[in-house]
Order: structure tokens, then sequence, then C-alpha cells
């Protein structure tokens, strides 16, 4: 027993005693307007797409701003305070879907998931267009706030002082109708 204390006081002083791990250094990608999100599909290590606030979703391909928005939303959000584009989210199959959502503020306020389609020929661009996936009004400018994704508990999950199960009833309405359970997060 006295042995087994000894090896296991003598784990700890060396791992205490070990030298910490370098800290991670944050690299510039590009000048963006109010970047709020920034993730990339699965599996893919050669882009990110950065969501800016007032509605462009800009790719940074191997370390270069591509000059067209993925993504232009810039006539749909509602910008202000913590309105605007939230979010995006790549599916789990995005590679054989092309779909990608978003999470934005619309018009009057109004919480929304939109669904994309990558264009035909240039993955650094989707279809012009969107399907309106789900929406739920929301009156105020703030506690706007949350990841694009169903299956999560956003989106819903907009405001302190919304009742505790609407949130997950949202999230899991939105799931059942785009089939998207993932969990995407932002490698900035």
């Amino acid at each position: 027993m006295r042995r087994a204390a000894a090896t296991l006081t003598a784990a700890v002083l060396l791992a205490c005693a070990a030298p910490a791990a370098a800290a991670p250094t944050l690299v510039p990608v590009g000048d963006f307007d109010a970047p709020l999100y920034a993730t990339a599909p699965p599996r893919d290590t050669e882009r990110l797409f950065v969501a800016e606030q007032e509605g462009l979703v800009k790719v940074v391909h191997n370390g270069v701003v591509q000059p067209d928005p993925f993504i232009d939303l810039s006539g749909t959000v509602l910008v202000g305070s913590e309105r605007g584009l939230l979010s995006l989210a790549f599916p789990p199959d995005y590679a054989t879907t092309g779909l990608v959502y978003t999470y934005l503020t619309g018009p009057g306020g109004e919480l929304q998931v939109r669904e994309h389609r990558r264009a035909a020929g240039d993955a650094n661009r989707t279809e012009p267009g969107s399907r309106l996936v789900w929406r739920q009004a929301h009156d105020a400018g703030n506690h706007n706030g949350a990841r694009a994704g169903p299956g999560r508990r956003a989106p819903g999950a907009h405001g302190a002082s919304e009742p505790r199960d609407r949130p997950q009833a949202a999230s899991r309405a939105a799931a059942a109708r785009t089939g998207y359970r993932g969990d995407q997060r932002a490698r900035a």
C-alpha cells in the first residue's frame, strides 16, 4: 500500500514538474468587417469560412481571402447590436450534399436558419438564394446569439427570458426537418 502511494506521489510530482505545453499562437488570416464566427467543412484543412455580422461569409483559401463571398446575405440580415449573420454550420455530409446552414437575424428581428447549396463547379461559392428552414419571432435587439446547427441547444437558445423548454423544442424540430444533428465548432 505504501509502495503504491509512493509511486502515485512520485508520478504526481513528475507530472507537476513537467514543462507546460507551449501556449497557442494566434495568426492573422485576413481583414474582416465585424467577424462573428469562423469554421470549416469537416476534413477541409485548406479553407476557413468567416461570417461577418453584415451578412457576408468570406472564404480564406490556403491563407488568402477570396475576392468573392461564399454567401451574401447582406440584403437579408437585420444588423445592429447583437443582430446580423451570427454563425454558419457545415453538416458532416457536406462533401456530398453541398448544403450549409446560416443562423441570422432577419427582417423584423426574426431569428432564422437558412439552408444554402454549394455552387456547381465552384466550391468557394453558393448558389443564389436560400431555403428558410426555421424561424422564430424575436423582437428584442439582444440575446440573438447562437450557433447554426440543429441538434444543438441552438437555434432557439437566444434569450434568458425564454421558457426553458422552447429552445430544446425548437432545436429538435429543426433537426427533424433537416436531419442534421452535428456539432460544428469554430476553428479560428
